[in-house]
């Protein structure tokens, strides 16, 4: 059996602190840090804190694909079915994170892995189309 040594210290607990706020008031984060700073630790540790009933994690590190294949993953992590457009993967995740928020109560958080690779396209993409207005 192996064992994982952390120091949780002060840039930790500020980690947690911050991604905490980020649940409360539904906002975007970005975590940022030097290689091997512990960030993907940090994430994964606080997102399997969070209660399933009432948030749904989405955790994804395919950041180098198409804009479309992107939409395709996030749309099947989501619970939604993936289509063939992009246009209506994006629809199917506005659809579905809309259902999670008002049918299931369920606040949607979606945690990109390695997002420093992901193409301009995807984020202007997503920044041009507003994923998360309702």
């Amino acid at each position: 059996m192996q064992y994982l040594l952390c120091y949780f210290g002060s840039e930790y607990r500020e980690a947690l602190y911050r991604l905490d706020y980020l649940s409360k008031t539904k906002g975007f984060g970005l975590l940022t840090g030097s290689p091997g700073r512990g960030k993907t630790t940090i994430v994964r540790n606080w997102s399997g804190s969070l209660n399933p009933s009432l948030f749904k994690v989405v955790y994804t590190s395919l950041s180098t694909v198409t804009v479309n294949d992107f939409y395709r993953n996030l749309a099947t992590a989501l619970g939604a079915q993936a289509a063939y457009r992009k246009t209506e993967n994006f629809h199917s995740i506005q659809g579905e994170i809309i259902r999670l928020a008002l049918d299931k109560r369920k606040t949607p958080v979606i945690i990109i892995d390695e997002a420093n690779y992901i193409s301009n396209a995807v984020l202007n993409d997503l920044r041009r189309k507003g994923i998360y207005e309702m």
